[in-house]
């Protein structure tokens, strides 16, 4: 015949496992919400993080982003979850750059762009990692030309302009050429460097482009004198000290037979023979200057 087993001893035992899975039960939602509670300095560094141990895979979200200035931000964002796809909550998530001087990131998931390239931004929970390519490409909006200052050119002459391109925040693009171009290259051609090289007279502009951003200056190119023809007044004859009868009238060209106007011309005796009246005078439109010559009272050797 068998015994039956004690009432007592199976009391017992039912409250020990009772117990114990009322303990475990407290401790699992201490651990679950040891954050909220403010315990989790108590605790100290154990990671007390239950999203932390249920997480099974960390998604984020864009996959790839692109930015186009520097200081151009994203936001990116983690999506945790356990081994049966539900989302958890409270994991704690640490994010990285791969790159910092291509771009940052900071604990929340922003990203800050700092310098034209692509780099991984990452993002780790216990062991589990993903992440995000992001790619900083400045776009140009302003193309800027330095110069100084000069807007007038003589025939002939050559000038070098620079010029850059800045994206939307006002960083200067690195590495990128604008392209030089001319509206009249017979009056200013200009190559590729930016020299640019004064023809004919006249005013047209030059434009430096990149993208679809762009700049223009205004130049004139004004004419050279290169030579002063005597047009009239010579083979005088008069007196010691006396004026000639008539004027001695000079045309000032350039390049090509044109007359230069606006130049200033000056006439100057020989060996102090005589003197001029007025000694300097401004060509007219037609290029044209005339001076009264008075002999000298003194008798050349």
């Amino acid at each position: 015949m068998r015994a039956a087993p004690s009432n007592g001893v199976l009391g017992g035992a039912g409250k020990w496992i009772t117990w114990l899975l009322t303990t475990a039960a407290a401790v699992t939602a201490l651990l679950v919400n040891a954050r909220n509670l403010g315990l989790t300095a108590w605790l100290g560094a154990v990671d007390v993080s239950f999203a932390d141990h249920a997480a099974s895979r960390v998604l984020v979200t864009p996959r790839a982003d692109s930015l186009l200035a520097i200081g151009d931000t994203a936001v990116l964002a983690a999506t945790v979850l356990d081994r049966r796809g539900a989302i958890l909550t409270g994991a704690r998530l640490h994010w990285v750059s791969e790159d910092t001087t291509i771009a940052e990131v900071d604990s929340t998931g922003a990203v800050i762009a700092r310098g034209p390239g692509r780099t991984r931004i990452n993002v780790r929970v216990r062991d589990l990692t993903s992440g995000a390519s992001i790619t900083v490409i400045q776009h140009p909006v302003r193309v800027v030309i330095t110069s100084d200052g000069t807007s007038r050119l003589r025939q002939g002459d050559s000038i070098r302009f620079t010029a850059y391109a800045e994206d939307a925040r006002g960083h200067r693009i690195h590495g990128l050429t604008p392209r030089w171009r001319s509206g009249d290259s017979a009056i200013v051609a200009i190559d590729s460097s930016g020299t640019a090289f004064a023809g004919e007279a006249g005013i047209t502009s030059i434009s430096a482009a990149a993208g679809a951003a762009g700049a223009q200056l205004s130049l004139q190119v004004e004419l050279t004198a290169t030579e002063a023809k005597l047009e009239s007044g010579d083979h005088q004859h008069a007196l010691a000290g006396r004026r000639l009868l008539a004027p001695l009238a000079v045309q000032v060209l350039a390049r090509g037979g044109r007359p230069v106007p606006g130049t200033s011309v000056a006439f100057i005796p020989e060996d102090g023979q005589g003197e001029a009246d007025p000694a300097t005078m401004v060509t007219d439109a037609a290029g044209r200057a005339r001076s009264m010559w008075r002999l000298s009272s003194k008798k050349s050797g």
